[in-house]
């Protein structure tokens, strides 16, 4: 499992871990279009990185948006961007 992978190395097959922006990029790079080079993170990363720092930051959140008494919910979230 590759977390990062360079625009050249994207497959059609990793459009769901690397999304469509990034999917669009490494099509243009391996066609000849002038792009920057980079790379993908993949949704592999954010998954690891979300679920090694989740125990991390539930103690922040508890002080920082204490959760609401009728749902529970705690008020600050994160959400990954395509």
């Amino acid at each position: 499992m590759s977390l990062v992978l360079p625009f050249e190395r994207v497959t059609g097959g990793d459009r769901p871990r690397v999304g469509g922006k990034g999917y669009a990029l490494s099509v243009l790079a391996r066609t000849g279009v002038k792009v920057p080079s980079g790379v993908c993170v993949t949704a592999d990363a954010y998954s690891t990185i979300n679920d090694d720092w989740q125990p991390r930051i539930s103690p922040v959140h508890a002080v920082l948006a204490p959760p609401n008494k009728e749902s529970g919910d705690v008020r600050i979230s994160a959400r990954p961007t395509n």
